[in-house]
């Protein structure tokens, strides 16, 4: 038997509920694992905002799991009982295959080896900061050794693995926060610069940092009305990449004329 949660309807966190279900023996190519994860696109899922939409009533919830293996099925060839792993769901929904569980039975190749040295709950909580700084950063950014990369929301969860990300190829992180109060925490991780931006005036500090050039990545999280500065801080032939927008406002859009827009789902 597993606990599982489910939820009947799109909500806050008061629409889940805890249920008792019977857990299958692990089939062809699958495994049975006892950690969960949690991130937004989580709760966008439950709220209803996702790119899909549940399937209602009694949908499961979650995508990102880590543990030791319980058990495997036939077929299994690089894991065992006992091994410690991380596991992304992919390619199915979380409706059907859901893991906010506390066991769960996923395909073998959802799983990779957890290092040793890390815990479960950091097994289960690097996925969506890590993959989504990465695939932004080097993927679509081409991040170069020695590029200025500007990295809003610097201390969230993704902005940390950008900082460090951009720090070990070579390139140069330079951490934007509301505040100075988290600048020797983003210094501790590996921000060559930090703009606290309730005490510097953002422009004239990232024109300092470049040599007036601008950062090649802008790397931002927020969206809004802000987002117009971040478009006039980019160095020419730069790239601007937009993974949030938790501020819910459009920008004054104006001329980037030296801007390409490039679109990734």
């Amino acid at each position: 038997m597993a606990n599982v949660v489910l939820f009947d309807e799109t909500g806050g966190p008061e629409v889940l509920r805890l249920a008792e279900m019977s857990l299958p023996a692990p089939g062809q190519g699958q495994v049975r694992i006892d950690a969960i994860g949690l991130n937004r696109a989580d709760t966008l899922f439950r709220a209803g905002g996702c790119y899909y939409r549940p399937n209602l009533p009694a949908s499961r919830l979650g995508s990102e799991a880590a543990g030791v293996v319980e058990a495997v099925g036939p077929e299994v060839t690089r894991f065992a009982p006992g091994d410690a792993v991380s596991v992304l769901l992919i390619g199915t929904g979380m409706s059907e295959d859901g893991i906010y569980a506390d066991r769960a039975v996923v395909q073998e190749d959802a799983v990779l080896s957890r290092p040793a040295g890390m815990d479960a709950s950091t097994g289960a909580a690097v996925w969506m900061s890590c993959l989504t700084a990465y695939g932004a950063l080097i993927e679509v950014g081409r991040a170069r050794p020695g590029d200025h990369v500007l990295i809003t929301a610097a201390s969230s969860s993704v902005g940390t693995a950008a900082i460090q990300i951009a720090g070990q190829i070579g390139a140069i992180p330079i951490a934007v926060t509301r505040t100075e109060a988290k600048a020797e925490q983003l210094v501790r991780t590996g921000a060559a610069h930090v703009i606290a931006t309730d005490h510097d005036d953002l422009a004239d500090r990232v024109k300092d940092i470049t040599g007036g050039e601008g950062a090649r990545i802008v790397f931002d999280s927020i969206g809004g009305p802000g987002l117009t500065q971040l478009a006039q801080l980019v160095a020419r032939d730069g790239t601007l990449i937009v993974y949030g927008w938790p501020a819910h406002r459009r920008p004054r859009t104006r001329d980037r004329p030296h801007l390409r827009p490039v679109r990734h789902r």
